[in-house]
């Protein structure tokens, strides 16, 4: 996709990426193939990292929901991130006037507050057309702003060589603490362990990135490999949290991480090296354990039922 095919798709917008201008980039992108969506992606990511190489952190742009007369507050984190999508959505006039001149994007109010539909209008299209989910975060997103996401704190030798697995754990809910140390600390020992390094030197990819969404019901993975990385994507049910201690929810971590490399190890054809390392505190349900859980998602659903 070249520069002015994405800025004529973006100009459907008609200047605010709105949930209901974005449904137009949504059909409007699913009349292509995948290599047209995912080249929209891919210029939609370097728009965004233009944007963030910009001297725009704490820019205090104001939005058109604020209240009127209110300050604009400075934009950091997701709000931010936010105001980028707005900006690329806003047109290309926009777009170079804020990257040749950031300090003039507080001269207008901007509408960023469902900016990142842009996105997911990009998502949409994609899942049309090949029938799976978007590998991987959202275009424009990265795991790297991700709260819950793995950081590495490498040596000048691991920092040579580069981490290659990364992780990003989110859910509707909070993650139990015990449940997610456990999954980061599993996800570090394995991205450090030579026998796994050797392991995902044989693949073609160069980087691994798992990313876990904990939520009501459980859905389909999705293992897709693209430009040099894999995305594996995971739905799991957030209710298998409810009802076990500490010990319990490490070695829950445990087994959800086996069964997520099983099967990136299936879709790669590529057997595992060897068993996920498991946490010190890590301990196996008993029989005892199982039924009192069992039982009390039964309550639960009666409950739920009752009029």
């Amino acid at each position: 996709m070249t520069n002015e095919d994405f800025w004529a798709l973006i100009d459907l917008l008609d200047g605010e990426a709105s949930p209901g201008n974005a449904s137009r980039l949504t059909e409007a992108l699913s009349e292509g193939d995948r290599d047209w969506i995912e080249g929209f992606a891919d210029q939609l990511t370097e728009k965004m990292r233009q944007l963030a190489e910009a001297p725009l952190v704490g820019i205090p742009a104001g939005d058109v929901s604020d209240p009127a007369g209110a300050p604009a507050v400075p934009l950091l984190g997701d709000a931010l991130t936010h105001f980028h999508f707005a900006v690329i959505a806003a047109g290309k006039p926009e777009f170079d006037q804020v990257i040749s001149h950031p300090e003039r994007a507080t001269e207008r109010l901007w509408d960023f507050s469902e900016s990142d539909v842009l996105a997911e209008a990009v998502a949409a299209a994609y899942t049309d057309i090949t029938g799976q989910p978007w590998p991987g975060p959202l275009p424009g997103h990265t795991t790297s702003g991700d709260e819950q996401q793995l950081a590495h704190d490498d040596g000048a030798q691991e920092r040579e060589r580069g981490p290659w697995l990364d992780i990003a754990l989110y859910g509707d809910r909070d993650i139990p603490t015990a449940y997610f140390d456990a999954a980061i600390a599993i996800a570090e020992t394995i991205d450090k362990d030579p026998h796994w390094r050797d392991w995902w030197s044989q693949a073609e990819p160069r980087e691994l990135t798992i990313a876990v969404n904990y939520a009501a019901t459980s859905g389909r993975s999705s293992i897709a490999t693209r430009r040099g990385q894999t995305w594996a994507t995971f739905r799991m049910e957030e209710s298998r949290f409810r009802g076990r201690g500490a010990g319990a929810l490490a070695h829950l971590a445990c087994t959800d991480m086996e069964t997520i490399f099983v099967q990136v190890s299936a879709a790669l054809n590529m057997p595992i090296p060897g068993e996920i390392p498991r946490p010190a505190n890590a301990t196996p349900p008993t029989p005892e354990s199982v039924a009192s859980r069992e039982r009390l998602a039964e309550l639960r659903k009666r409950h739920r039922t009752q009029p």
